[in-house]
């Protein structure tokens, strides 16, 4: 059964898992899935926009978590791919939203992963994977999808790895990689650059590792930004950091409660990150269904927690 809200509902409920990407053609942030507060698997599909929340389709992916979504600015259609489903099973099909609704595009290509992580690669046009867990390991390979087929372009350079994160920092032309843990528990601090071609490690000043953080591209300050997530110590954070010429800057610590598995996007639109749900790091944790923004003067929540 797919586990949606009322359609008359005019917010989402909370929820972690969940992903959101900018849809430039149609001025919105697109959000699908998660876990609700009962860790149901959710399959509705939202926008959000200057005028707020409205839920656009509970057709479409089965429902899911810890999956990944994308926008492809050539082709105009959001990607998603993988994730883990209500029976605990990772995922392996790759589905494209048009604006109106969902196809089923593929079920080749990478092996079945959830908390892999997946960025637009808008020089080059292709979306890359990068790792995940396929139910018994961690990943490391890569793979590049043109809106054709998947092609697996490289099997080495950071570490096999989980719930880590990735954006395409436009002004470099190079996916910017962070963090992720493996299965012993070890939660990683290095930052990866990959260029279409090869990946390459970056001296960035991080000792602080993190995992189930969120990660977005600033387009109008020409930076990614990293927010939350938590240690190896299981402690979450609330911190907002920038990824600058090359060196990682703490902007700020004071704004949303502290969390995991939330979602972060820039809206171009209106020129500010905009950030919702996620949980506190435990099985029976609080779940949040609060959305904040931030404009460089602050942290401000359009919805109380």
């Amino acid at each position: 059964m797919n586990n949606i809200q009322n359609s008359h509902q005019s917010e989402p409920c909370p929820r972690n898992g969940l992903r959101m990407t900018y849809d430039a053609a149609r001025k919105m942030i697109l959000m699908v899935g998660g876990r609700n507060e009962s860790d149901e698997s959710l399959g509705d599909t939202w926008r959000l926009d200057s005028n707020g929340w409205r839920i656009l389709s509970s057709e479409g992916p089965v429902p899911r978590s810890w999956h990944t979504l994308t926008y492809d600015e050539t082709r105009k259609v959001s990607v998603l791919f993988g994730g883990r489903n209500a029976a605990e099973e990772p995922l392996g099909d790759t589905w494209e939203w048009n604006g109106t609704k969902w196809k089923l595009v593929t079920v080749d290509g990478p092996t079945s992963r959830d908390h892999h992580t997946m960025t637009y690669d808008s020089i080059r046009k292709r979306v890359v994977v990068h790792g995940g867990y396929d139910g018994s390991k961690v990943l490391k390979d890569t793979w590049e999808w043109d809106g054709k087929e998947w092609r697996l372009v490289a099997d080495s350079g950071p570490s096999a790895r989980a719930a880590h994160a990735m954006a395409f920092d436009a002004e470099q032309g190079s996916a910017i990689l962070f963090g992720g843990l493996d299965l012993t528990g070890k939660v990683f601090a290095d930052t990866w650059k990959w260029d279409g071609v090869t990946w390459s490690q970056c001296e960035a000043n991080r000792s602080d590792g993190r995992t189930h953080f969120s990660m977005s591209y600033d387009s109008l300050r020409k930076v990614v930004f990293q927010f939350g997530g938590k240690d190896m110590e299981m402690v979450p954070y609330s911190d907002l950091w920038k990824f600058e010429d090359d060196e990682w800057v703490l902007e700020t610590r004071l704004g949303p409660p502290p969390r995991i598995d939330h979602a972060l996007e820039y809206d171009p639109n209106l020129k500010q990150l905009v950030l919702f749900g996620g949980k506190i790091p435990k099985r029976d944790g609080r779940v949040f269904g609060d959305r904040w923004e931030w404009s460089h003067s602050g942290w401000k929540h359009a919805r109380a927690p």
